[in-house]
């Protein structure tokens, strides 16, 4: 019989979020863009993000397929932010692509 494990380590010093951007906007946005980062409890506490991908393809909004379709971006911090949550939602708001 194989030993449980006491507990399980996870490397959470890279943290990141994940959004959807709608198929309209999908043309204005870039690798490396600038982002703002804030908590939906209190979205003056804000933290700055960058771009780091961007998905390969659109996916359906489960809950309306037919009707809208997302790229998914991945956004990371900055700084390493412990005031925010792994799992917590946040909002998002990308400032443009650098000339």
């Amino acid at each position: 019989m194989a030993p449980t494990p006491l507990l399980t380590m996870v490397d959470d010093s890279g943290r990141r979020v994940r959004a959807f951007v709608a198929e309209r906007d999908i043309a204005r946005i870039c690798p490396g863009e600038q982002a703002q980062i804030s908590a939906e409890e209190v979205l003056s506490d804000q933290a700055d993000g960058r771009i780091e991908d961007i998905g390969p393809m659109l996916i359906e909004n489960p809950n309306e397929p037919g009707l809208a379709r997302f790229l998914e971006i991945e956004i990371s911090f900055l700084k390493n932010e412990r005031r925010f949550f792994l799992g917590q939602t946040v909002g998002v708001k990308l400032l443009g692509c650098a000339s």
